[in-house]
C-alpha cells in the first residue's frame, strides 16, 4: 500500500492519497458472491519487472500497439517498484493542484459575489438623490457672464457650494452638449451632483479644485474657438475628464501610495491616482441615472470614453515631462508653414489633437498659478498645506524624511520652492500654449507676473497692487451710473472684491486659508436659499 499527503502551498494537509495492490498469485475474488459469478485473476509466477511500454500500460489501462494491456510474465505479487512511487507522487501533486485550483476558484466565486454586493452598496451611496437632481434641473441657472465663466481670473472664493453646482450646469449647457448628443439636464444634473459627492474633503485636491480646472478648460475652449478644432466627442471628453480628474483624491501623491504599499498602488503600476480617478468617473457614468451620455452611439460612446481615460491620465505629471518636449517640437515644425492663429493643421491630425488635449489638460490643472495674486497666493498656501501634511504621514507612519517641499520645518522657503516649481512645470507649459492661440496669452501673462510675486516675496519686499491682477475683474460690471466701489452688486460671482484681496495679500503666511476652507467645506441645499453676492 502506498500512502501520501496532498499538501498546499503552506505545507496544509488536503487530502490523502491511497492505493493499494489486491493482486496476488492465488485465485481472488473481486467482490463477494457467488463463486460461479466471481472473476479469476491468472496467477504470476514470473518476478520479471514490466518494461516502460507494460508500466505505461498498467497507469493507463488501455492498449498501446496489438497486445492487451497486461502481459502473462507480470509479477503481481510483488511490491510496488520505485517507478510506481515516483508515479504516484506525480500523480499525488497533480490531485494538490487540481484541488487547490478548485478551492481557489471557489474563494475568487465569493469575493466576486462579496465585490458586487459592495459595489453595489457603494454606488448607491456615491450617487446623489434623484430628488437633489430634480431640484438642481428645475433651478434657475446664471448666465456664464454672471459667474465669469469666461475669464481666465476666475475663482470660487465668492461662490457657495450651490453656485458651485449651478456654474457647472451652466458650462455644459453653454457647449451644446445637450442639443448635440440629446443628453437628458435631469442625468447631467445628477452626475454633476455625484461628482461633487465624491470629492474628499481634502484640503486642495476637492471638488473646488475640479471646478477651477473645469472653468479653465471652458475658457480656453470659448476664447481661443477650439470647438471649431476639437470635435463635440472631444470637447464633451474634456470638460467630462476635467471635472473628473481628481475624484476621491486622498490628499497624498502617486510616490505615497507606492511607499505605503497601499491597495491601489497593488492595483496600479503606474499613475497610480490617474487610474483610479478614471475608474471612479467610469463607476459615476455607468450608474442608472447617471449616464447624461446615454444616447451616443456605440462607437462615439467607445470613444469618448477612451478619450477621458487619456485625459485623465494625461494629469499625471510623469506623462507630462514625457510630453512636453514632442509637443514643443510639433510647434516648431508648423510655426514656420502655417499662418499665426490657424487651426488647419491641428485639425487634420488627430494624434496630434490629441496630443493638444493632453497638453490643455496639464495647462488646466495647474492653472491656478495663472490667477490674481490674492487667489494665487491663498491656492499655494492650500497646497502647501496638504503637501505638510503628508509630510507629516511620512515622518510619523513611515519615518522617513519627506521632500522639502513637504516639510513644515521648510515653511519659510514656499516663495522660492514656487518660484522653482513655476521655472520647472508652469512655464514651460505656459510659453507653447500661447503658441496654439494669441487668446491663450493670459495664461502666460499671469504665471509671469505670479513668479515676481513670488520672487519678491522670496527677497522679502512687499507686493505692489498693481501686480494683483485685478483690474480686469472690476471693469465694465457695475449698472450705469453705480460706482464700482459703492455698489453691492458692482462685481459678478467668480471675481474676487478688492477689499478681500487686500486682506489676503496682507494676511501672514497660512492665515489666510480659512477663508477658501470655509467655502469648501460649507454644505449648501440645492433649491435653497438664494444666492449672497454681496
Amino acid at each position: 500500500m502506498l500512502c501520501m499527503p496532498i499538501k498546499q502551498s503552506d505545507g496544509q494537509v488536503l487530502a490523502v492519497c491511497v492505493v493499494m495492490n489486491k493482486c496476488s498469485s492465488d485465485w481472488r475474488l473481486e467482490k463477494e458472491g457467488d463463486d460461479e459469478q466471481a472473476e479469476k485473476v491468472p496467477s504470476r509466477t514470473s518476478e520479471q519487472k514490466m518494461s516502460h511500454d507494460q508500466l505505461q500500460k498498467r497507469l493507463t489501462g488501455i492498449s498501446i500497439g496489438p497486445e492487451w494491456c497486461y502481459s502473462d510474465t507480470t509479477d503481481w505479487s510483488s511490491r510496488f517498484s520505485q517507478a510506481d512511487e515516483c508515479l504516484f507522487e506525480a500523480f499525488a501533486l497533480f490531485a494538490g493542484l487540481g484541488l487547490a485550483s478548485r478551492q481557489m476558484y471557489d474563494r475568487v466565486v465569493r469575493l466576486s459575489a462579496r465585490q458586487r454586493i459592495l459595489l453595489d452598496v457603494l454606488s448607491y451611496h456615491a450617487t446623489a438623490p434623484r430628488c437633489e437632481a430634480r431640484r438642481l434641473a428645475n433651478s434657475l441657472i446664471p448666465t456664464t457672464r454672471f459667474y465669469h465663466l469666461d475669464d481666465f481670473g476666475f475663482t470660487d472664493i465668492r461662490l457657495s457650494d450651490e453656485a458651485t453646482l449651478k456654474a457647472s450646469v451652466r458650462m455644459f449647457l453653454e457647449m451644446r452638449f445637450m442639443q448635440s448628443f440629446k443628453c437628458d439636464l435631469l442625468a447631467l444634473c445628477r452626475w454633476i451632483l455625484s461628482v461633487k459627492k465624491n470629492y474628499r474633503q481634502v484640503t486642495y485636491h476637492n471638488w473646488r479644485h475640479a471646478l477651477n480646472v473645469t472653468q479653465t478648460m471652458f475658457a480656453v475652449i470659448v476664447n481661443a474657438g477650439l470647438q471649431d478644432l476639437f470635435d463635440d466627442i472631444e470637447c464633451l471628453a474634456l470638460m467630462v475628464a476635467c471635472l473628473s480628474h481628481d475624484l476621491d483624491h486622498r490628499g497624498t501623491d502617486n510616490q505615497f501610495q507606492v511607499k505605503t504599499m497601499s491597495p491601489l498602488a497593488e492595483l496600479y503600476s503606474t499613475s497610480v491616482l490617474e487610474h483610479h480617478h478614471f475608474n471612479q468617473c467610469m463607476m459615476l457614468l455607468s450608474k442608472r441615472g447617471n449616464n447624461f451620455m446615454f444616447n451616443l452611439t456605440v462607437s462615439d460612446h467607445r470613444r469618448v470614453v477612451r478619450l477621458i481615460e487619456e485625459y485623465i491620465l494625461a494629469t499625471d505629471l510623469s506623462r507630462y515631462f514625457a510630453r512636453i518636449p514632442v509637443f514643443k517640437r510639433t510647434l516648431e515644425a508648423r510655426s514656420g508653414s502655417v499662418q499665426p492663429g490657424s487651426m488647419e493643421p491641428w485639425s487634420t491630425n488627430q494624434t496630434e489633437r490629441n496630443l493638444l488635449g493632453c497638453m490643455l489638460m496639464t495647462t488646466c490643472d495647474i492653472s491656478a498659478i495663472t490667477k490674481p495674486w490674492p487667489v494665487q497666493k491663498l491656492t499655494a498656501e492650500l497646497v502647501a498645506t496638504e503637501f505638510f501634511e503628508q509630510g507629516d504621514l511620512e515622518k510619523n507612519k513611515l519615518n522617513t524624511q519627506p521632500l522639502a517641499l513637504m516639510d513644515r520645518s521648510h515653511i519659510h522657503e514656499l516663495p522660492q520652492l514656487q518660484v522653482s516649481f513655476i521655472d520647472a512645470i508652469c512655464l514651460p507649459i505656459y510659453t507653447a500654449i500661447v503658441q496654439v492661440h494669441q487668446a491663450l496669452q493670459p495664461l502666460l501673462d499671469g504665471c509671469l507676473r505670479n513668479r515676481e510675486c513670488w520672487s519678491l516675496l522670496a527677497e522679502g519686499s512687499e507686493i505692489p497692487e498693481h501686480l494683483f491682477g485685478l483690474a480686469d475683474l472690476e471693469s465694465d460690471t457695475s449698472p450705469p451710473g453705480v460706482s464700482p466701489s459703492n455698489s453691492p452688486t458692482a462685481l459678478r460671482l467668480g471675481s474676487i472684491h478688492a477689499t478681500t484681496a487686500r486682506r489676503i495679500v496682507n494676511a501672514k503666511p497660512f492665515e489666510s486659508t480659512p477663508t477658501r476652507r470655509t467655502s469648501t467645506s460649507t454644505s449648501t441645499t440645492v433649491g435653497g436659499s438664494k444666492t449672497d453676492i454681496r
